[in-house]
């Protein structure tokens, strides 16, 4: 789990210290990675993504709760995959976004549907909520909307 954990920071940091690339007219970017938390004292989860919004919507999302944090018993656990739809709004600094990935839990895997909504901000202001579905569409868990409290979330 160190790894994973290595993996994420390093992502994470990579997505919000590198340089924005040209984009075309009319594309949106949504990135950021930080640490999350439900109640602002305890920390969630650790979250890594970047996505491009413009004629076809590309990028890749991860989240992960590493042991560190209770949830509803929830200790270990990783959502990660290709994010390839959803929707941005610059202005408002918000975005949807989705994609086919792999549930990491409880020593198994499975092929699911993640669902996210953004609100860009970091500490105290940016949000991240996170569905999962099977690939069927059955819920397999719904977190409550995190608030960031370490890192970054932009819409731009």
């Amino acid at each position: 789990m160190r790894r994973v954990i290595a993996a994420l920071v390093v992502a994470a940091a990579i997505v919000v210290l590198a340089p924005t690339q040209a984009l075309a007219a009319g594309q949106v970017v949504a990135n950021g990675g930080g640490n999350g938390t439900f109640d602002m004292a305890t920390a969630g989860s650790h979250f890594g993504f970047a996505v491009v919004f413009g004629t076809t919507v590309t990028g890749h999302f991860e989240c992960n709760m590493a042991g560190n944090a209770a949830f509803d018993g929830l200790h270990l656990m990783a959502v990660e995959g290709p994010v390839t739809a959803g929707v941005a709004n610059a202005a408002a600094g918000t975005a949807t976004f989705s994609g086919a990935g792999t549930l990491h839990m409880d020593a198994q895997k499975m092929d699911v549907t993640f669902y996210v909504v953004v609100r860009e901000g970091g500490p105290g202001v940016g949000k991240l909520q996170l569905t999962v579905t099977t690939r069927g569409g059955a819920p397999v868990a719904a977190f409550p909307p995190e608030t960031v409290m370490t890192g970054q979330i932009r819409v731009h």
